[in-house]
Order: C-alpha cells, then structure tokens, then sequence
C-alpha cells in the first residue's frame, strides 16, 4: 500500500467508525494502521467506541482489538527484540 492509500484507507475506516458501523473488519484494519504507526492509544479509543456499540458483534470487536494490541505491542517491545537476539558466548 503506498502512503496515498494507506491516508484513504485511514480516512475511509475513521468515517465508518464515526457514524457507529459495527462492521469489525472496520476497527480492525484501522486497529492495524494505528498500530503500524505506533498509535496505541487510538486503538484504545476504537475500544472504547466499540464498547459503546449495541451490537451482537460488540464483544467480539473488543477481542480482536486486544488480540491488535497485544500482538503488535509485544512485537515492538525491547524485551522482545532482546530475546531473539543470540547469547554472546562468555
């Protein structure tokens, strides 16, 4: 996705979830461009939003967000990184 579709896509899923869509593929692609540029507390926001949904799909939409949340978070953490790094032999 080059930088002009990813600003559509953007504009595009922030509209649906402003006019109440429980569509959860909408706060999920959206979950996931926040989250590829390192916007956690807008994920957390698209939580909030979607709590306030009064839909069958409401609890599912907040799982997957988590599920989001702490894939990438955990991905991007130090702690993570440092683990895949090899031990220096001593």
């Amino acid at each position: 996705i080059d930088n002009n579709d990813s600003a559509d896509a953007l504009s595009f899923l922030e509209y649906g979830i402003s006019i109440g869509s429980d569509i959860s593929s909408n706060y999920i692609d959206l979950a996931i461009i926040y989250a590829a540029t390192d916007r956690f507390d807008d994920i957390r926001k698209l939580k909030e939003k979607a709590g306030m949904l009064k839909s069958l799909s409401r609890d599912n939409i907040i799982e997957q967000l988590n599920n989001v949340l702490l894939l990438y978070q955990s991905v991007l953490t130090p702690c993570f990184w440092s683990s895949l790094q090899p031990e220096s032999p001593d």
